[in-house]
Order: structure tokens, then sequence, then C-alpha cells
């Protein structure tokens, strides 16, 4: 029989392999709601169903020398797609991609403009994105 240290070491890696192998996989988004962010509209509302992909496009910072960073996201309710990226027919302009994980009646994305180089900064420029999740409809078909 194994020293009760070394079956607790055994039984600890075991749970460790087996926790990183069965990482959760979302299926791809069955449809995208598109939202191109404006200067003049900072406060925003949506409605997606579950599962279903938010893509934004944010306006260049108001201030150079400042990027988009995200401030607020309920990664319960929703998840990140994929890491910002420049958008190429609107210079400065950045895209990101999230998907609703988990119904809820409404949860917040909040994007800030700060100095990546800073220690601290203070931001001044903001977007909020209301975000409400619904289940998906289910079409039952119609028999006759």
């Amino acid at each position: 029989m194994l020293p009760s240290s070394l079956r607790f070491a055994s039984l600890a890696a075991v749970l460790l392999v087996s926790g990183c192998s069965t990482a959760l996989k979302w299926p791809e988004p069955q449809n995208t709601t598109d939202i191109v962010l404006q200067d003049d509209r900072r406060d925003v509302i949506t409605t997606v169903s579950l599962g279903d992909a938010l893509h934004l496009v944010l306006p260049p910072p108001l201030q150079p020398n400042t990027q988009w960073q995200i401030l607020t996201l309920n990664t319960i309710a929703i998840r990140q797609m994929g890491d910002f990226k420049p958008v190429a027919d609107r210079p400065g302009s950045e895209e990101v991609s999230f998907q609703a994980i988990k119904t809820t009646s409404r949860t917040v994305i909040r994007f800030a403009a700060l100095d990546p180089k800073a220690a601290t900064s203070t931001p001044n420029d903001f977007f909020a994105i209301s975000v409400g999740i619904k289940q998906q409809s289910v079409l039952v078909p119609n028999r006759k």
C-alpha cells in the first residue's frame, strides 16, 4: 500500500490531468448580432439568444495612445470568443466577439480606452453594452 502523501499526490495528478483534458467546448454560434458602436451613442441595449454571438466594432478611441480594454464581463453569462482585432476598412477601429452561454435577464459588457503603457490610467472613453440573453425558440412542426 502507498503512503498517504504519495496516494494524495497521485490522486491530485490524475485530477489535474483529467480537468485539463475535459475543457468545455462551446458549439459554434448559429446566429450573430453585429453592432457598430458610434461616438454619439455610448450605452447600447441588445438581446441575443442563448448560444448566439455578439460581434462588436468599436470606433477609434478619442485619445491617442489608448486602446480598448474590457472593464466588466460576466463570464458566467458571456464568453469572449477571441482577442481584439483591427478592422481592415475602418482605420483605428477594433472588433471583438462574444457568445451568450447562460440565460439571464440582463448583463453588461463595459469597455474603456486606457493607456496600455501607464501603470495607472484614468479612462476618458467608455462604452456599455447591456445584453439580454433569451432562451432559443424551439420550432415544433405542425402535425395534422
